[in-house]
């Protein structure tokens, strides 16, 4: 971990490493799947916002994330402390086929300062999260969310059910 710790640290911080191009044959050259999956398992603790973020990059990059994140890309979603939630509704839609219907949920609730359109565009990935599963778990989750007292949460939700048509 510590190498792609200090491979980020390089591109970020020091600016020695120029270039997308050059950072990216670094990184091919350095950073194993076992590394990156270390890594992310210890920001679970390390709670790095930052550090975070440059992972996500490194990650899309690399192309590294994979179905073996579903967990704790779950758990990422539910937390507060960084600024990645529609980076991740996005990987759970597209690349991550898991059943994480709870964490979306709950996710969706969160109010997160940082978003300067009070969640509009995160709620409406997490909705989408929520459509494109499309299981009974998930399906039930819409239509309890339809009528939630959270104008977005009920208006994406809402419309997901109609576009699956079930509405």
């Amino acid at each position: 971990m510590t190498k792609i710790k200090n491979l980020l640290n390089e591109y970020y911080v020091n600016r020695s490493i120029k270039g997308k191009d050059t950072f990216k044959e670094l990184a091919e050259s350095q950073v194993s799947q076992e590394d990156f999956d270390l890594l992310l398992e210890e920001l679970v603790d390390l709670k790095d916002g930052v550090l975070l973020s440059r992972v996500f990059y490194l990650g899309f990059l690399l192309n590294l994330f994979n179905d073996s994140h579903k967990v704790i890309l779950c758990e990422f979603i539910k937390a507060a402390w960084h600024k990645k939630h529609e980076d991740i509704a996005l990987l759970l839609q597209f690349d991550i086929k898991h059943s994480c219907v709870e964490s979306v949920s709950v996710a969706m609730h969160l109010e997160l300062d940082y978003m300067l359109d009070k969640g509009d565009a995160f709620i409406r990935k997490c909705a989408y999260v929520l459509g494109d599963l499309g299981t009974e778990e998930s399906i039930a989750k819409l239509k309890e969310l339809s009528t939630s007292e959270n104008e977005l949460i009920k208006k994406y939700c809402s419309y997901q059910l109609e576009r699956l048509g079930l509405m």
